[in-house]
């Protein structure tokens, strides 16, 4: 339990300060091994790219977008449409 407790405060302390982790994870890492550190930083860095880009450009998404959109002109021209009458 007490295990548990420690890393939950650890995920938290990450959470709120994560750029001071990352120094200390830096610092460890140089005193061992950069190159490893630097190439799962980057393959990291390159994954959450390559999700992002997935998922913004999936098609399902874009067609309802695209639908979200013709439904607001159409929505506009209705009202424009009953305001004249």
């Amino acid at each position: 339990m007490q295990i548990l407790i420690v890393l939950l405060l650890l995920v938290i302390a990450i959470a709120l300060a994560p750029g001071f982790f990352l120094g200390i994870a830096a610092l460890v890492m140089s005193v061992g091994d950069v190159v490893l550190f630097s190439m799962i930083s980057v393959l990291t860095i390159l994954a959450l790219v390559y999700v992002w880009d997935k998922r913004s450009s999936s098609v399902v998404r874009q067609l309802a977008r695209e639908e979200r959109r013709i439904r607001k002109i159409t929505d506009a021209a209705n009202r424009a449409n009953s305001k004249k009458e």
